[in-house]
């Protein structure tokens, strides 16, 4: 498997679990590297303990498409990271290189 292509993607998310929408909000910020993707999640308003959930699909370079489901739990304002390995995403070892990644059905829950 080659290196992950540089790909940063911000994907705002909106709790609304029971509550007001506008009452819990989260980012998760994603970009690859070598050997890692690296993922922020931040709580970017209210202080309520969340569970952030989000699917990333790849597309190779030589046309793989690979896929995965992450999860995070984040809580009082704060940014968390989430290093999910390339060789851990099932098929990575029939990518060259990971040239984009697209975040799908992110939602939250709130703890």
């Amino acid at each position: 498997m080659g290196r992950a292509a540089l790909v940063l993607l911000v994907v705002p998310i909106v709790a609304a679990c029971g509550r007001n929408p506008s009452d819990v909000q989260a980012n998760v910020s994603c970009k690859g590297a070598e050997a890692n993707v690296h993922c922020d999640v931040v709580e970017t308003h209210g202080m309520a303990p969340i569970q952030a959930c989000w699917d990333l699909a790849y597309v190779c370079t030589n046309g793989t498409k690979l896929s995965g489901s992450y999860c995070q739990a984040v809580a009082d304002g704060k940014t968390v990271p989430y290093e999910i390995p390339v060789v851990s995403i099932k098929g990575s070892d029939k990518c060259d290189t990971i040239e984009t990644m697209t975040v799908e059905h992110f939602k939250l829950k709130v703890n």
